[in-house]
């Protein structure tokens, strides 16, 4: 696994914002980065976030939302179906299913866990493998953290 397949864009919100971005014509890091206010190197950690999530692909050098990019658009922001989209996107994912398959079950995997695993399929320090794991926990929060609040 590469390197840079494995997110540093905390935001599934912000990551969603490149998306819109995307579909609504900006087809490269400029334009991407104007709509959004993102600096350069955030807006190519959101693309790539939103490549490995399958939510935006490159097309003869520019970029286009995927389907199941403009699905994501159509949900409302927060609501169930939103997240569940989320979840089915990143469990579809090379990073869901190499680095932490555990990660949207009830009991959350330490950030050792994960950064240990990022650390056997990629070349990274233990500081930066520990920043990308806090980046899939953030992930894991927008998507279960409410429903890992209810009362069981």
């Amino acid at each position: 696994m590469n390197a840079l397949d494995i997110p540093q864009a905390n935001s599934l919100d912000r990551i969603r914002d490149v998306v819109a971005a995307v579909n609504d014509g900006n087809k490269a890091h400029p334009g991407i980065g104007k709509r959004t206010g993102l600096s350069t190197r955030h807006v190519a950690y959101h693309v790539q976030a939103a490549r490995v999530l399958g939510w935006v692909e490159g097309k003869n050098g520019e970029l286009a939302s995927t389907a199941s990019g403009q699905k994501l658009l159509t949900l409302p922001v927060g609501d169930p179906t939103e997240r569940a989209h989320m979840r089915a996107s990143l469990e579809r994912s090379l990073i869901g299913k190499a680095l932490s398959p555990n990660l949207l079950t009830l009991d959350q995997p330490a950030v050792e866990a994960i950064a240990a695993r990022i650390r056997e399929v990629a070349e990274l320090s233990e500081m930066t493998a520990k920043r990308r794991a806090q980046t899939l926990l953030s992930w894991r929060k927008r998507i279960v953290g409410e429903q890992l609040a209810l009362p069981l």
